[in-house]
């Protein structure tokens, strides 16, 4: 019987791509609310910080709660390698700021107001989530489970 933290199986890829979709989402969601809660007070640098510090202390809060779970699903501590995997996998909850803020900063940079250039990110930010969420409604897509079109 194999360990589930060795080697690539196909059961395992697919489950690291589920975990990359959902930490996409995490940050989709994240970014736009850290954005729409402060985008009016805030300058673009300290909100885009603020933004990036917030998905960077969500995201290794998060990993060390999945840490501190492992010895229960694995039977021993996570590996060093198993740690590095997890923490990729998830980092799409940080990477998923780029676009909202890179927005925010040339809204910014032609002239908008700190809370347009705000709302410009913020408007960004469900394209990223909204594909997400229609990949999933796709795989969940079977005989029988009535899903809204």
């Amino acid at each position: 019987m194999t360990r589930a933290d060795d080697g690539p199986t196909e059961s395992r890829l697919t489950a690291r791509a589920g975990r990359r979709r959902a930490a996409g989402i995490y940050g989709a969601i994240i970014t736009p609310a850290i954005m729409t809660a402060s985008g009016a007070d805030l300058a673009a640098t300290p909100l885009a910080l603020s933004v990036l510090v917030t998905l960077i202390m969500y995201w290794l809060a998060e990993q060390y709660a999945e840490m501190l779970g492992e010895p229960d699903r694995l039977g021993h501590w996570p590996r060093w390698s198993h740690v590095r995997a997890s923490l990729a996998d998830s980092s799409p909850t940080v990477s998923s700021f780029v676009t909202p803020i890179a927005i925010l900063i040339l809204a910014r940079l032609a002239g908008a107001s700190a809370a347009d250039a705000a709302n410009a990110g913020v408007a960004a930010g469900p394209r990223n989530t909204g594909s997400s969420l229609l990949f999933v409604r796709e795989r969940l897509a079977e005989p029988g489970l009535l899903l809204p079109r």
